[in-house]
C-alpha cells in the first residue's frame, strides 16, 4: 500500500507529492552528519518504506481543515524517524539481518553502530517535532516513552507459554499504537484542532495501530520473505509468542504445540507444523478477526467528526489495509 493508493482512497490529490516533500526531509537531516551516522541513516531512509505514518499525520491534518504547510511536513518527517529509529533497534534485538530487501545497520555496521544511530533518528523526532512546538515535542516524546515500555514488556515476556492475551494487547498499544496514534495527535495539532478531534484522532491511530501489529503478527507466519522485505518465521523462534499463539496456548492445541516450542531455535519443519495446527483451531482466523475489530473501533473513533472526504476515507483505511494485506499475501483462507 503506497502512497498513491492512500491518496485514492483519502481523495488527498496531492499526497504523493507531499510524502515526496518528507523523504527529501528525511535526507537533509543528514546532509551535515557525520559520515559514520549518515551513511547507514541514509541507506535505511532510501530503502522507502510505505511512509504510512506520515500519510496519517497529513492525512489527520487535512481531516481537521489544515493544509499541507511546512509544519506538517516537520510532524510527518518527525513521525517517520522515531519509526525508523524503532526498527534499527528492533534489528538488534531480533538479529535480524535485512530490513526493505537490504541489509540491515545491525547487519552491516555492527550492534553499536545500529544503537547509536537508532538513538540518533530518535533524538531527532523529538528535536524535530520541538521545532513546531512544545506540545508536538511532548507528543513525540511520550510516544517514544510508550515504544520502549512496550518493547520492554514484551522482552519480559520471551518464551513465556503462559504470556496472557491482555499483556499481549498492553504491548502492542506501546510498542506499535502510541507511535500511530502520535501521528494523527500531530495531524490535528498541526491544524489547530479543539480537544474533542485531536482525542478523537488520536484514539483512531491507536486503534489503527492495533491493526497494524495483529496483521504483522499474523503475516509473520503466513508470508513470504521476500514480499515482506523483512524476515519472516521469526517470532516464535525469537520466543515472541504473539496473538495467534496465545490462542492456541490457551486451549486443547497447546499439548501439540509445546513440544514444538521445546526446540530450540525452532526450524523450519517446526514452524511448518505450528502453522497447521493454527489453521486447524482458528487462532489465525481468530487474529483476523480482531484486526478487523479493531478496524471498526478506529472507524468509530471518528463518527462524530464532520464528515469531510479525508474523515471518510480514514474511516475506510483500517478494512482497505486488512484487505490488502492478507490479498497481497494470497494467505486466504485461513478460516
Amino acid at each position: 500500500m503506497q502512497p498513491r493508493d492512500l491518496s485514492l482512497l483519502l481523495q488527498i490529490p496531492d499526497l504523493p507529492n507531499s510524502i515526496d516533500r518528507v523523504n527529501a526531509h528525511l535526507i537533509d537531516c543528514f546532509r551535515s552528519v557525520d559520515m559514520l551516522i549518515s551513511r547507514p541513516s541514509l541507506r535505511l531512509i532510501k530503502t522507502g518504506g510505505k511512509r504510512i505514518r506520515s500519510c496519517l499525520v497529513i492525512a489527520a491534518n487535512r481531516a481537521c481543515g489544515g493544509a499541507t504547510n511546512e509544519d506538517v511536513i516537520i510532524a510527518a518527517t518527525a513521525i517517520e524517524l522515531a519509526h525508523l529509529g524503532s526498527l534499527v533497534h528492533d534489528d538488534i534485538l531480533d538479529a535480524a539481518n535485512l530490513r526493505g530487501n537490504q541489509p540491515s545497520i545491525y547487519a552491516q555496521e555492527g550492534s553499536d553502530a545500529a544503537i547509536i544511530v537508532g538513538d540518533y533518528f530518535l533524538t531527532l523526532a523529538t528535536e524535530l517535532a520541538s521545532r513546531i512546538s512544545a506540545r508536538a515535542a511532548n507528543t513525540t516524546a511520550m510516544a517514544i516513552l510508550k515504544m520502549c515500555e512496550g518493547q520492554m514488556q514484551e522482552t519480559a515476556d520471551d518464551f513465556n507459554v503462559q504470556r496472557s492475551r491482555k499483556r499481549y494487547e498492553d504491548c502492542v498499544r506501546g510498542k506499535t499504537g502510541a507511535l500511530l496514534g502520535a501521528a494523527t495527535e500531530l495531524g490535528a495539532i498541526t491544524a489547530e484542532a479543539d480537544s474533542e478531534k485531536t482525542a478523537a484522532l488520536r484514539c483512531y491511530g491507536e486503534q489503527f495501530g492495533m491493526v497494524f501489529q495483529l496483521i504483522d503478527d499474523l503475516m509473520d507466519f503466513l508470508a513470504s520473505e521476500k514480499v515482506m522485505g523483512k524476515p519472516v518465521h521469526n517470532d516464535a523462534k525469537e520466543g515472541v509468542y504473539t496473538l495467534p499463539l496465545i490462542l492456541s496456548l490457551a486451549g486443547p492445541a497447546s499439548k501439540d504445540i509445546l513440544p514444538i516450542l521445546d526446540h530450540k531455535p525452532l526450524q523450519p519443519q517446526d514452524y511448518d507444523l505450528l502453522i497447521d495446527i493454527l489453521k486447524k483451531d482458528g487462532s489465525l482466523a481468530t487474529t483476523l478477526a480482531a484486526a478487523q475489530d479493531c478496524g471498526q473501533k478506529a472507524s468509530e473513533a471518528l463518527r462524530l467528526m464532520p464528515q469531510s472526504k479525508a474523515v471518510k476515507g480514514l474511516s475506510r483505511l483500517p478494512e482497505y489495509y486488512i484487505q490488502q494485506i492478507v490479498k497481497n499475501q494470497a494467505v486466504l483462507p485461513i478460516m
